[in-house]
């Protein structure tokens, strides 16, 4: 028993003593930089900030700058290394950043515009590890993305297409919800937090602002259609070959189809739609 209590002890300090060693050796400081890795290192600094001193983009000279730095990798150590390339990011992501809302901050801004900058990010992402989850480069993204989207709807032709169902009695779409749709596609793009990057664009500016004039001149569009598909299916009845209940059921169908068009579009009413009612003859049974 009194041997098996000695061994457990020497087990303990054996171990006790292991993690010392092991811990004292995690604990030693970096290597110390030599004269001349610190005279490099300097040299290197001069001239990374020497390049980029204007605070001007430029995706070329970020990439000598990253090859610069690979080719004294060895010479600098990793700590100057990662330093310098630490740096040289942080540099370049602020360039862009400010080249870009400064591409957004101009009325005559065109997505060519834009663009080359996004290709330039992609690039930059590839050198610039874990810079995906900076914010710049977040709020970068997420504007380019809201730019595009009010892009689209700022040139999107608002057309679309009425059918009518003469079985049913019903027509789709609703150009009701269509419009509402599309007017808080609109509000949602302009309450949006990134909208103040892109708000001075005079394509922006001007084509959401057309969004309500489009939509009025694209509901007008869509009545004269609609109306269109539902008298000429009613007139393929040959209203005046009906019997007088039949005649009677076909002008009860449309003054129903009548009141969902009129309620839909109201006040607008459509002529043809009109002059169709007014054609029917009265029979005994209305």
């Amino acid at each position: 028993m009194k041997a098996l209590k000695l061994i457990i002890i020497a087990l303990v300090m054996a171990g006790a003593l292991t993690g010392l060693m092991l811990l004292s050796l995690g604990g030693e400081s970096e290597e110390k930089a030599t004269p001349e890795q610190e005279e490099l290192y300097s040299k290197l600094k001069k001239k990374i900030d020497k390049h980029w001193s204007d605070g001007n983009w430029s995706l070329a000279q970020f990439n000598d700058d990253h090859i610069m730095l690979n080719k004294q990798k060895d010479e600098l150590g990793r700590q100057y290394y990662t330093s310098l390339t630490d740096q040289l990011n942080s540099i370049g992501n602020r360039a862009l950043y400010k080249d870009l809302k400064n591409a957004y901050e101009q009325p005559s801004c065109t997505q060519a515009d834009i663009d080359p900058y996004m290709s330039d990010m992609n690039r930059f992402l590839q050198k610039a590890r874990g810079y995906d989850k900076d914010k710049l480069v977040k709020e970068m993204q997420a504007t380019y993305s809201l730019y595009t989207e009010a892009l689209a709807l700022a040139k999107l032709n608002f057309n679309p297409i009425p059918s009518f169902n003469m079985s049913t009695n019903s027509f789709s779409p609703s150009f009701r919800n269509y419009r509402k749709n599309q007017l808080k596609a609109v509000n949602e793009i302009r309450n949006n937090e990134y909208f103040s990057n892109i708000s001075n664009i005079k394509e922006v500016k001007q084509g959401l602002g057309s969004v309500p004039t489009r939509l009025d001149q694209a509901e007008d569009a869509f009545m004269a259609k609609l109306a269109k598909a539902i008298v000429d299916a009613y007139e393929k009845e040959k209203p005046q070959q009906l019997s007088s209940d039949s005649l009677s059921q076909h002008r009860s169908r449309f003054i129903s189809i009548r009141k969902k068009f009129n309620d839909e579009f109201q006040p607008k009413t459509n002529s043809r739609i009109e002059a169709y009612i007014r054609s029917l003859p009265i029979t005994s049974n209305d």
